[in-house]
């Protein structure tokens, strides 16, 4: 049996069942040879605010029932699904809020990965409709490395400023990947709020008010889309250092790209076809512009108060 370990520490904990552990703590993660990962909790155990700190045995037997309950599940009802204890109906939105909760959503979910560079937690191959919830699949809070692939994303609309009707809301994340993933008749296809070194890549967006939003996101990679038949294709918002390259936007009607107070963002290789909408930089200084097809469109491509941009071989 071989073991690794993944060590949390240093912030506060919400568990499902409404327990907080707070931050004198430490998750260890073993990894068994399937690929599984059982948890254990380390160092302190404390509910708060209202109990006071367990002793040793209590804390051994508090242990003992959390590895009963992740081991041999006959309670958490709050990720049990219709199909028997830790099974999620394919079509039940998913909310991660943050690495622990990651783990513990990978293990009941039977997820491949131990959330490593080499070995990603996977999602993988799921329809899920929102039913009108905040999103789809919702990521916040997490830097251990997870994709999302194969999966077809719909029906969200929005609930709250965090929840904000989104195929996939990426929230203060970094090491996020989305690959050929569908989204459409949502209000946001992918929304990023300040998360970083995240790639999305070879997936279809349609349909939805806006295809890809970055809002104070960096270092991310997005190529190889299709952006198309949506109000707004690409926005990024107080995002810098992105590379947007090898994607596809077409039949926006209000806005095909657009860049606002965001810089060094490299836009490469790109086609925007038959686009009602405008496409921008705006407020936005040192980006590149290179090598990008603009065809049939209402209008190619407009800077506004947007110096120092490098503008060469784009085809207009």
């Amino acid at each position: 049996m071989g073991i690794g370990k993944i060590t949390l520490s240093g912030k506060t904990v919400r568990k499902k069942n409404g327990l907080i552990v707070d931050n004198h703590l430490q998750f260890q993660s073993f990894l068994y040879g399937d690929g599984r990962s059982l948890v254990q909790l380390n160092n302190y155990y404390r509910l708060s605010p209202h109990h006071k700190p367990m002793g040793q045995g209590a804390a051994r037997l508090f242990l003992t029932a959390m590895v009963l309950v992740i081991a041999f599940p006959i309670l958490g009802n709050s990720i049990r699904g219709s199909d028997g204890p830790f099974s999620r109906p394919l079509s039940s939105p998913i909310i991660i809020d943050d690495d622990a909760d990651l783990v513990l959503t990978a293990v009941a979910s039977s997820w491949p990965g131990d959330g490593s560079l080499d070995r990603p937690f996977i999602i993988d191959d799921l329809t899920i409709d929102a039913l009108g919830k905040g999103a789809c699949i919702y990521l916040g809070n997490t830097s251990l490395h997870v994709m999302v692939r194969n999966c077809s994303l719909t029906g969200a609309s929005p609930v709250s400023s965090n929840n904000p009707g989104a195929g996939l809301v990426i929230w203060d994340c970094t090491n996020v990947t989305v690959d050929n993933c569908t989204a459409n008749g949502n209000l946001f296809g992918i929304y990023s709020m300040a998360s970083s070194r995240c790639t999305l890549s070879n997936s279809t967006l349609s349909n939805d008010r806006n295809d890809i939003i970055l809002i104070h996101s960096n270092d991310f990679v997005v190529e190889h889309n299709d952006l198309t038949g949506s109000t707004e294709g690409l926005m990024l918002q107080s995002s810098n250092r992105n590379t947007i390259r090898h994607n596809t936007l077409s039949r926006s009607s209000l806005l095909s790209m657009g860049m606002y107070e965001s810089k060094e963002n490299i836009l490469t290789d790109n086609l925007f076809h038959n686009n009602t909408g405008e496409s921008y930089i705006y407020l936005s200084d040192s980006n590149q512009v290179l090598r990008n097809s603009f065809k049939d469109n209402a209008m190619a491509l407009k800077l506004s108060w947007s110096p120092y941009n490098t503008m060469n071989d784009n085809l207009f």
